[in-house]
């Protein structure tokens, strides 16, 4: 179902944009380019898994997203066409929280179809390449690539510990969960270190 809550006087067609419009998009447009990343996580998840619920509930989330996507990417054009609008703003306010409350949906019917053990050998292959972006960061004095880079370590080691603590909530409580417990606050601590 498409959604069009500017009036007719306020609704703004891609062809009718100045090309400068098109570049500085919106904060929920820049998290658009989570969209294809997203999507091939799914699709992987989805071929690897056993769980036919699961996977059902995945490919429902991701056609959810990918029907939402050009709705929001209108909605951050029309905002960057007339910045000063409420009405696009509004507009605007109410696509992103529907993105980011789909992108969590599917992120959660991800994790359920995912074993532990493969989200965390693929997160760590992840941070590693991270750190190794930020060492030619370093190298090349690229202070923004390097503040980037280093953002998405966070993020990703916010997501381990985010799925780590939920897990151990299945186990009954003692040293094991207590060590885990404590290497994630660990983990939390030295990433978030100033």
């Amino acid at each position: 179902m498409h959604v069009n809550v500017f009036p007719k006087r306020e609704r703004v067609q891609l062809e009718d944009l100045p090309s400068s419009a098109l570049s500085p998009l919106p904060e929920a447009g820049h998290n658009l380019l989570l969209r294809p990343r997203s999507l091939q996580v799914a699709n992987l998840a989805c071929s690897i898994s056993n769980n036919e619920e699961g996977v059902k509930l995945v490919r429902m989330a991701a056609s959810q997203l990918e029907t939402l996507c050009p709705q929001v990417i209108n909605a951050a054009l029309a905002l960057a066409a007339k910045p000063n609008s409420k009405v696009a703003q509004d507009n605007m306010d109410l696509f992103k929280e529907q993105w980011e409350k789909q992108v969590r949906v599917l992120t959660d019917a991800v994790d359920d179809i995912t074993s532990i053990d493969d989200f965390l050998c693929v997160s760590e292959n992840h941070i590693l390449e991270d750190v190794n972006k930020c060492v030619i960061a370093l190298q090349e004095k690229d202070v923004d690539g390097l503040d980037r880079t280093a953002g998405a370590i966070r993020g990703r080691a916010a997501r381990v510990v985010h799925v780590v603590t939920s897990e151990m909530d299945n186990y009954e409580p003692g040293i094991y969960t207590e060590k885990v417990l404590e290497a994630t606050r660990l983990l939390t601590n030295t990433v978030n270190a100033p």
